[in-house]
């Protein structure tokens, strides 16, 4: 396996992650706002065991390059002062 296809399975583990992690969060909500206590404790637990592992696998790939702006910055011309007759 190549580093760019270990890259693009880590890429692709910390999107399924984070698919998963937004999923068992909406359930965590449910729940909590249901009083289902034991549902939301569980599912609290599972939350956190993923949050871990996407904290392993964000800090395992590069850090994203920065996009460009597009704007280029100029100097401004120094004004010439007006002489009043």
């Amino acid at each position: 396996m190549t580093s760019a296809d270990d890259l693009a399975t880590r890429q692709a583990r910390l999107a399924a992650v984070n698919a998963k992690v937004a999923r068992l969060r909406l359930r965590f909500d449910q729940a909590m706002s249901a009083y289902r206590w034991e549902e939301a404790r569980e599912v609290g637990q599972r939350i956190g065991v993923l949050e871990r592992e996407q904290e392993g696998l964000a800090a395992a790939l590069p850090p994203p390059e920065p996009e460009p702006t597009g704007v280029v910055p100029r100097l401004a011309r120094p004004r010439r002062l007006s002489r009043r007759r």
